[in-house]
């Protein structure tokens, strides 16, 4: 029993008066009469529920899980309202994946509500709540009846390494899912790393303790193999994942750099060269037209008239050629004007008949 006294203005006092119970038996419910001397007393009810429960073990490709409570009250006067099952929360309904079903039984007196998870995976552990009313004729009370899905600790594959640079800080996280949340240890080289205030610490992620491993000020020696373990107090099973740290040097992103800027004037020199080239051999091949051009103007003492596009057209072929000149348009007017000449000294038909 515990007595509390405090004293109020015009000498008033409070008084309280508490009864603890460490074991609450089923006969333990019901109306208690605190007296306060001079014939006052106050009546106090006991209300108690009764509540069966069992907590479920996740396992790989489990087909459904199935979590119930029971509740039953533990006198005459109460009655049970079921208000639905929570997760965390967020509340749960009837869906493709969940299940409700409830039963109420003795005038409200038991009420027994089971859910079903259909295809259940790993993160969907956790507590799952069943909510109750009790329901007397002067109160209302409520009851969450806690029930779990328990898993064992899995860790998502990390990445297989990480780069840190000399000086500054390297961040490494084990990802774990599991219930109950676990604690996470770090080794280094089959050495455990301990929490250093200038050197090392931890922080949580998801809820487990010491799953984010910070690095300050890296030097070169903190490279290596670091492996994270994870174990909560339900499950044995212990899994482990490794990082490996490379360490480089604050100055190592110069070379990549330097690397860059001689590809990029290396490319830039060649355009050039490149460019000039094919222009020197488009200058030479217009001027060879146009000497070809200026010949024939010689030879026919008529203009010939050519278009720009016309000389970027031509093709001239290499004088060593044997071809060369057989379809050039020189050529073809001096055998026109052989021609021509051959008929104008032929002798006039008359001579012919004589």
């Amino acid at each position: 029993m515990f007595r509390q006294a405090n004293q109020l203005a015009d000498g008033l006092y409070i008084i309280k008066s508490i009864v603890i119970s460490t074991s609450l038996q089923l006969g333990d419910a019901g109306k208690y009469m605190c007296h306060m001397g001079n014939n006052n007393h106050v009546d106090v009810t006991v209300f108690a529920v009764f509540a069966e429960k069992k907590n479920v073990t996740f396992e790989w490709k489990m087909k459904r899980v199935d979590l119930s409570c029971n509740l039953s009250t533990l006198d005459n006067e109460g009655s049970l309202i079921f208000n639905g099952w929570h997760y965390g929360s967020f509340p749960l309904t009837e869906g493709s994946r969940y299940t409700i079903v409830t039963m109420t039984r003795f005038a409200g007196k038991l009420v027994t509500s089971n859910l079903v998870i259909g295809s259940p995976i790993r993160n969907d552990s956790g507590f799952y709540t069943s909510e109750f009313a009790i329901v007397y004729p002067h109160t209302t009370l409520s009851y969450r009846c806690l029930v779990a899905l328990e898993a064992s600790p899995i860790i998502l594959i990390p990445p297989r390494s990480i780069a840190a640079t000399i000086g500054h800080t390297a961040t490494l996280t084990c990802i774990v899912i599991s219930f109950p949340k676990t604690v996470v240890t770090w080794k280094s080289d089959s050495l455990n790393l301990t929490n250093d205030a200038f050197r090392i610490s931890y922080g949580h992620f998801g809820g487990h303790n010491n799953s984010i491993l910070n690095i300050n000020d890296v030097q070169e020696s903190d490279s290596g193999m670091y492996s994270c373990f994870a174990k909560n107090e339900v499950f044995r099973h212990r899994p482990h994942r490794s990082i490996r740290i490379y360490v480089k040097s604050r100055y190592e992103w110069v070379f990549p750099v330097l690397m860059l800027i001689f590809e990029v004037n290396i490319t830039v020199i060649l355009t050039i060269v490149l460019t000039n080239r094919q222009n020197k051999r488009r200058l030479a091949r217009e001027e060879k037209i146009r000497t070809l051009y200026t010949e024939m103007e010689e030879t026919l003492d008529e203009p010939v008239n050519v278009s720009q596009a016309e000389l970027r057209e031509e093709e001239v072929e290499s004088p060593s050629e044997g071809n060369r000149m057989q379809n050039s348009p020189l050529q073809q007017t001096s055998s026109e004007d052989n021609i021509q000449q051959e008929t104008w000294h032929s002798p006039p038909e008359e001579a012919i008949i004589e």
